[in-house]
């Protein structure tokens, strides 16, 4: 039966501590060998375990920090996905039975977290994207690394076109997703005939102010920077630094009154 990687770790971790308590019952029962036949650990049995269990030591840290339920951590799922990603490669370039081992458990990452974009959670995706230190270019980074290791006969032009083209994809989904809350915003907004009559009382006041600014702003008169949509500005602003104790709900709350 198939069994989930942190809980084979947990399996392994636990039955190791056994190993010199199995050596001390041989001792004192000699028949206990031979009731077991076949099934009595041997040492590289035990040598063996120890080295699946360090293997999968990675997925199980990875599964816990993704079961956290005191703080955020749907944005860091990109990173912990790389480290993952990495890992296997790692394991595939050990001896012959950790290939093996990897290499199925390869296929099972790529069905869900392959290049091929079907299948994809994009939610996951926009989460990284909507951290302040990662934005775009860690989708880029990540792209590139796996990218690089089909090893492909291309060029660095050609391997850039593909980097964009994966990334472009998901952008895509993020802006309609964008568009669709813009839109239920507008909707909740005053109309435009009420927009104008306000403009047409601020144009006829005494008051001092500047009924030309009114009109011109009205009229769409702007800095370019002013024009694009909220989601392109976060996204042309360069990351945050990253530092430790980083707490993207409080930055979000902060930044709130210039991205909306």
């Amino acid at each position: 039966m198939p069994t989930r990687w942190n809980s084979t770790f947990d399996m392994l971790d636990r039955a190791e501590k056994f190993e010199k308590a199995f050596q001390a019952f041989d001792l004192t029962h000699p028949s206990f060998k031979n009731d077991l036949g076949d099934g009595f650990p041997k040492i590289t049995y035990w040598s063996y375990a120890r080295k699946i269990r360090d293997l999968l030591g990675l997925f199980k840290i990875k599964t816990t920090n993704a079961s956290a339920t005191k703080h955020v951590t749907i944005n860091m799922f990109y990173s912990e996905i790389m480290d993952i990603y990495r890992h296997l490669r790692k394991m595939r370039d050990t001896d012959i039975q950790s290939k093996l081992m990897a290499d199925k458990m390869q296929e099972k990452f790529d069905k869900y977290w392959g290049t091929s974009n079907k299948g994809f959670n994009y939610i996951l995706y926009f989460a990284a994207i909507l951290d302040p230190r990662l934005k775009l270019r860690v989708l880029s980074f990540g792209y590139a690394e796996v990218f690089r290791a089909e090893k492909r006969n291309e060029t660095d032009e050609q391997l850039k076109k593909r980097i964009e083209t994966a990334v472009t994809f998901i952008t895509d989904e993020l802006e309609i997703v964008f568009k669709h809350y813009e839109d239920k915003l507008n909707r909740e907004r005053p109309s435009s005939s009420q927009a104008s009559q306000r403009v047409s009382k601020v144009a006829g006041s005494t008051d001092g102010s500047s009924s030309y600014f009114a009109q011109f702003k009205s009229a769409g008169g702007s800095s370019s920077y002013e024009t694009k949509k909220e989601l392109q500005k976060y996204l042309d602003d360069i990351e945050e630094p990253d530092y430790e104790g980083f707490d993207i709900l409080q930055w979000w709350k902060v930044s709130s009154s210039k991205i909306r």
